[in-house]
């Protein structure tokens, strides 16, 4: 469990809480699991990987509302930093392979689905999938913070 939890998050620190938190779930629903327990802790497991990182892009996002309300008067900064940001994300992408960024273009970029993206490429739903994981794992190594909640703030308004 911790292990794949790190996987997701990067962090031994919350990969660690994350299971402890599982196995603390499954502890208190335990009792009624009928079936195979393992794939019920998986689940849990899951969902609370999901929990960790929601609860992290609220706190992103009220620290960058926080953030830009006080720096709203310097329009120069802030253009300079938008500037900034977008060129970082800019470089990120050219760094993925060949096929991830064309993949994680005609998904962000253009906007189309999964499906979509397999039949215009001619590779199966799983590859683009896969090709997703790994531009966005890419991306998180490569880019600062705020280049990466821009990212994140970008591919929500489309």
């Amino acid at each position: 469990m911790v292990q794949r939890a790190y996987q997701k998050t990067g962090s031994i620190e919350i990969a660690e809480e994350i299971a402890q938190n599982t196995f603390l779930k499954f502890y208190e629903k335990g009792i009624h699991i009928e079936g195979e327990p393992l794939g019920y802790l998986h689940v849990i497991l899951k969902n609370e990987i999901v929990n960790y990182f929601r609860s992290h892009i609220e706190l992103l996002s009220l620290q960058s509302l926080h953030d830009h309300l006080a720096y709203a008067d310097d329009n120069v900064g802030n253009y300079i930093r938008h500037k900034e940001l977008l060129k970082q994300y800019e470089i990120g992408i050219e760094k993925l392979p060949e096929q991830c960024r064309k993949v994680f273009l005609l998904r962000k970029d253009s906007n189309l689905s999964n499906k979509e993206v397999s039949a215009l490429l001619g590779i199966s739903i799983n590859t683009v999938e896969q090709h997703m994981r790994k531009a966005l794992k890419i991306l998180r190594q490569q880019m600062s913070c705020e280049a990466l909640w821009l990212l994140i703030l970008l591919s929500q308004l489309r």
